[in-house]
């Protein structure tokens, strides 16, 4: 919820303050965490490219682009779709760092690389 990095799993004080809450409970190592997330991840992939190929005749694509504080470009791109029971969904189909310059072509290519995949 606070958005915490997965190096915190290492911190003694945060493994103290586990232990003080709960002495039997074992803390993932952030390898486990990324492992669990990349599994995540790539099930969750693969039931959207099942219900895409299933449910989407056609589509509306929205995307929205920032710049981080450390001056790095972010792409996100949303499909909006009614499926066979009439209704409106919508999914997250990617986030992506840009690189540099950003200008339209270096977005229109990240574009269409996202619809692509």
């Amino acid at each position: 919820m606070n958005l915490q990095p997965l190096y915190v799993l290492q911190n003694e004080s945060f493994i103290e303050f586990v232990h003080v809450l709960n002495q039997y409970y074992k803390l993932l190592s952030d390898k486990s965490v990324k492992a669990l997330i990349y599994k995540s991840f790539n099930y969750s992939s693969d039931c959207l490219k099942v219900l895409f190929a299933k449910e989407i005749k056609t589509c509306g694509l929205t995307c929205d682009f920032w710049t981080s504080h450390s001056k790095s470009g972010y792409i996100g791109v949303t499909c909006y779709f009614i499926n066979s029971n009439y209704e409106l969904k919508e999914a997250l189909i990617a986030i992506k760092l840009v690189s540099y310059p950003y200008n339209a072509v270096t977005i229109k290519n990240e574009l269409e690389n996202i619809i692509d995949n």
